[in-house]
């Protein structure tokens, strides 16, 4: 799920189980991506289950940012199973002044 306010882009995933270190988040080429990977909690000696609920694995989620964010400064948390990252809308870009350098020359052209 993801949402914008006046001043943030905001992208929330719901990952129950995930440990924080098994959780990597990264932006490439206007991409936010994360991954992770969860490991199974229980584990059968035998091999043989009756059921068998959530899974287990590695898994990925892709998408694609709007240009009006900044993104070298994403703030991923994650809080009770939730991963929110948090990216600040960009400061619009300004316009740039450049002075006038001013060349002083002869007053009037030879032959004229």
């Amino acid at each position: 799920m993801w949402w914008l306010t006046v001043d943030e882009f905001y992208v929330r995933a719901s990952l129950p189980g995930v440990a924080p270190e098994n959780i990597r988040v990264s932006i490439e080429d206007d991409v936010l991506t994360i991954r992770g990977e969860t490991a199974s909690q229980f584990e059968s000696a035998d091999g043989a289950y009756l059921m068998r609920e959530g899974r287990s694995g590695s898994f990925h989620r892709s998408l694609r940012l709007p240009d009006t964010v900044d993104q070298d400064r994403a703030e991923p948390r994650y809080e009770h199973g939730v991963l929110t990252v948090t990216l600040p809308k960009a400061e619009a870009k300004r316009a740039k002044e450049f002075p006038v350098q001013v060349i002083e020359g002869p007053a009037a052209i030879e032959g004229s």
